[in-house]
């Protein structure tokens, strides 16, 4: 669905593709041929246009309270004389964070991801080399606090939530692949990586990170402590935990249907023949078997 959905709908190799296939079954030439006739992503991006098409901004309210012509809130109090209360720092932080962690982008990826996918799931997370900094409460103002915050859009592929057997969402988990050091000369000069597969695994009380090797799961050892605890535990809301994944639903599922697809793959075979149609396609018969008449 991915694919299909970011114009990829040919494939690897041309795994998609339902037209004539080479004599020899190598497709690398019949590639550099292959016209697609994308309709599912353009569509996908006006669609997500119309819901995250104009970047948003930011405003602050505080409960209680009203806001001046000078943008100031003004906390009325049980007095009702009020006490001026200015916003212009918090929303300033808000604005700033905005720019520098690229929101709106990020909005229009879980936006063509809830679309494809049926689902989406936006994670919020401190990178690793800044949670000390977190940890330590080193933070004074609310800005530098937002500059450790990052926001990630994930894909079904990659991230969802846990249920129990009541359909509760109990856990949630993020499926990734780290590049981590295998082996380095002895004066430190060269270093060798590998990729290797990790889970975050989110429950209401701790976030584990988990390791594969071998087809097997592990507890990853680490010196910054797993698992931690997850921040947003509440006491009060046992049967309601907070995560720090949260997914939101398309209605009626993923818009790539197997009829949507059907047609689209459909489309490209007949696009690139009507292309291919007067000069080349004696060349494009001449290396694809011919289809025969029934």
């Amino acid at each position: 669905m991915k694919d299909y959905a970011t114009g990829n709908q040919i494939g690897k190799s041309g795994k998609y593709w339902r037209g004539r296939r080479p004599k020899d079954g190598d497709f690398t030439e019949v590639e550099k041929l292959i016209v697609e006739s994308d309709q599912i992503s353009s569509c996908i991006r006006t669609q997500r246009g119309g819901v995250v098409g104009r970047d948003f901004e930011w405003g602050a309210i505080i409960p209680g309270g009203t806001t001046n012509e000078e943008g100031e809130t003004v906390d009325l109090g049980a007095d009702g004389e009020g006490a001026p209360t200015i916003l212009g720092e918090i929303q300033a932080a808000m604005s700033k964070w905005h720019r520098q962690s690229n929101l709106h982008r990020i909005a229009k990826d879980f936006e063509t991801a809830r679309y494809w996918g049926g689902y989406a799931t936006l994670r919020v997370y401190i990178p690793r080399k800044w949670r000390d900094v977190a940890y330590r409460g080193s933070c004074k103002t609310l800005e530098e606090a937002l500059e450790l915050i990052n926001i990630q859009a994930l894909d079904r592929l990659q991230s969802g939530p846990i249920e129990d057997e009541h359909g509760m969402v109990v856990g949630f988990y993020y499926d990734y692949n780290e590049k981590v050091e295998v082996t380095g000369d002895g004066d430190g000069s060269k270093q060798h990586y590998r990729d290797q597969r990790f889970i975050e695994l989110h429950t209401p009380h701790w976030i584990f990170i988990l390791r594969e090797e071998g087809g097997k799961w592990f507890v990853n050892d680490s010196t910054e402590g797993n698992p931690w605890p997850n921040p947003l535990f509440d006491e009060t809301k046992r049967r309601r935990p907070n995560f720090m994944l949260q997914t939101a639903d398309r209605e009626d599922g993923s818009v790539i249907t197997a009829g949507l697809v059907d047609k689209q793959d459909s489309l490209n075979e007949e696009y690139v023949y009507m292309k291919r149609g007067s000069s080349q396609l004696g060349g494009y018969r001449s290396i694809m078997f011919p289809t025969p008449r029934r």
